[in-house]
């Protein structure tokens, strides 16, 4: 009884401060909803702009309404008091299967439902964002340009990976099964990304509902392609292997299988080892990126606001980029 007789109790308080207690018999689905809201609110105010950050679970607002309602239901079977009748006015809900006794189900219809539900928060659902800072925190940690020398220090092939996912929001199934003929070079026109659907891939990516299409990328991706292919060439020249425009984009270059293309278990395994250092938010993934170009759009932080993905090797620059 401690939990009924608490919500009964909170119910008479919230109808006292509303000077309503006298009309408790009439109250309908405002009255209702409203002492939801006063709950969540910390059994002060029914509105507010700012959520309480010690406000009820779901699960004990859901425990307060069912109190509330069989309270009323009850008064309504013995003393006629119509309340219930105005609450359980909603559609009827679908009940769970009850295995075994799924058979009782079909013996009485489902009744209506209570007009007045618990709101749950989404907010534990949304999709993450990467922010720009944390997109170029992850960008340098795999790679940085040596302005003396015009070279990357460190893993170019990480930085472009991961570069091509901050750009187009492409998937990791998407990105591993790219050929290098895919990425074309604008040449005075914009650059871009052809994904396209194959069944042959050696590592086994696969194009989501195996759809084609057409991704364009900035300067500062298409240059980031460029170098990586000249040291792709290199390296591919030093252990006698054919490169053309039909092997993989994103391949071994240090570990064997050589120039086999990547798999996701090593893009996972690069994704820890940037966790582990510290770099970028807690508990990201590789799969951030591909909701990262729609959030970005819906919070107003455009492609112009990031930072460049391949800074000018002469300076270095910071400048936003068209």
């Amino acid at each position: 009884m401690n939990r009924p007789a608490t919500s009964l109790s909170q119910w008479w308080t919230f109808l006292e401060q509303r000077g309503e207690e006298k009309g408790w018999q009439d109250v309908g689905v405002l009255a209702v909803s409203g002492f939801l809201a006063w709950l969540r609110n910390g059994r002060t105010v029914e509105r507010t702009l700012v959520a309480r950050q010690d406000a009820p679970s779901p699960e004990t607002l859901e425990a307060r309404l069912a109190a509330l309602l069989s309270f009323y239901r009850w008064q309504q079977g013995v003393f006629g008091v119509p309340v219930a009748g105005r609450l359980m006015r909603g559609a009827p809900r679908g009940t769970r299967a009850r295995g075994l006794l799924a058979h009782l189900d079909a013996r009485s219809a489902p009744g209506p439902s209570s007009l007045v539900r618990v709101r749950r928060s989404r907010t534990s659902g949304r999709p993450p964002l990467l922010l720009p800072r944390e997109i170029q925190a992850i960008l340098d940690g795999c790679a940085v340009p040596v302005v003396s020398s015009g070279e990357w220090k460190s893993n170019l092939r990480d930085r472009l990976l991961f570069a091509l996912l901050a750009e187009t929001g492409m998937r990791i199934g998407e990105l591993l099964g790219l050929r290098i003929g895919d990425l074309v070079m604008g040449r005075g026109g914009t650059a871009y990304v052809e994904i396209v659907p194959r069944d042959d891939n050696p590592n086994g990516a696969r194009v989501k509902m195996m759809r084609p299409r057409r991704v364009y990328v900035g300067a500062d991706v298409e240059q980031l392609f460029a170098d990586y292919l000249t040291h792709l060439a290199g390296r591919a020249a030093e252990l006698g292997f054919l490169v053309t425009a039909d092997s993989p984009l994103l391949v071994n270059l240090e570990r064997p299988p050589l120039l086999a293309a990547l798999r996701e278990g090593t893009v996972r395994d690069k994704t820890a080892a940037l966790r582990k250092k510290g770099i970028g938010p807690p508990g990201w993934t590789p799969h951030w990126f591909s909701l990262d170009p729609p959030m970005r759009s819906l919070v107003g932080v455009g492609r112009d606001a990031r930072m460049p993905l391949w800074p000018a090797r002469m300076g270095l620059t910071t400048e936003p980029f068209g």
